[in-house]
């Protein structure tokens, strides 16, 4: 499993008395048996899908690893 990201110095409101200021991490992780893992693990990770544009690439680069096909904007339908 590779951490690609953390959220450190960010206030966790799921404190579980181990680390107080660290948020969500994103991570990759290609499994032994088979298959491959991407997680943002944040609650506030799609919110920031619609404001922050490095985050919509990543997003979307991953999605176009998985195979996903991409959907056109909304304004080209």
């Amino acid at each position: 499993m590779t951490v690609l990201a953390s959220a450190l110095g960010q206030r966790n409101i799921e404190w579980n008395w181990a680390e107080r200021d660290h948020g969500g991490d994103v991570i990759w992780w290609e499994r032994a048996a088979g298959g491959t893992v991407f997680n943002m693990g944040s609650i506030g990770a799609t919110g920031s899908l619609a404001v922050d544009p490095g985050v919509a690439a990543l997003v979307r680069n991953v999605l176009h690893r998985f195979g996903v096909p991409r959907m056109p904007d909304a304004g080209e339908g």
